[in-house]
């Protein structure tokens, strides 16, 4: 796997050539592109266009065989439990009790966290 030579602290996240494939399916072809701190960003495209897997990877939840990633100037690869603190994703599937209220789900989730704040 390629490394990003740490050149730009502004990023908070950058992709180069970012490629997956599941057996002959080619899921991601060659993404890249960069986000800066504070910028807000998107992938948009209709279901199977390859949005999650980049995600997922960018996260250490999915593994990146040919391309490069960082997030807050972290491997993924090599980092995501640094990564877990700082950086919140939504997966597809989570496998939460679906009778759980909506202060639950947050009092929950809230213990993953080292510096866990009041649901209220």
């Amino acid at each position: 796997m390629n490394s990003i030579p740490n050149t730009d602290a502004d990023l908070a996240i950058e992709v180069r050539d970012l490629r997956k494939s599941y057996g002959e399916t080619h899921a991601v072809g060659g993404v890249t592109f960069d986000v800066r701190r504070g910028e807000v960003f998107c992938l948009l495209g209709p279901n199977g266009a390859g949005k999650t897997t980049p995600g997922e990877s960018m996260q250490g939840y999915r593994t990146r065989p040919a391309g490069a990633a960082r997030v807050l100037g972290i491997g993924p690869a090599t980092g995501a439990s640094e990564l877990r603190e700082p950086v919140g994703i939504v997966l597809q599937q989570c496998g939460v009790q679906p009778d759980l209220i909506v202060y639950e789900l947050v009092e929950m989730f809230g213990r993953y966290h080292v510096r866990q704040r009041p649901v209220d």
